[in-house]
């Protein structure tokens, strides 16, 4: 079987997520393949910037 016609349903609120985060659908995500390495790219930053504030603010936390 192709892709295509194991194309899955995906919930709206994914496809809304999806969109709003990176500008592209579930569809471009899952058939173009840069697409999806810059959207993991943009991913892992996001990812390394908020264990970098976590870290700050658990230092700021008084003990």
């Amino acid at each position: 079987m192709d892709r295509n016609a194991q194309k899955q349903h995906i919930p709206e609120v994914m496809e809304k997520g999806m969109q709003h985060a990176h500008g592209i659908t579930h569809e471009e995500y899952v058939n173009d393949l840069d697409k999806k390495i810059e959207v993991e790219k943009a991913r892992e930053e996001d990812y390394r910037k908020n264990k970098e504030l976590q870290k700050q603010l658990n230092n700021n936390i008084p003990k």
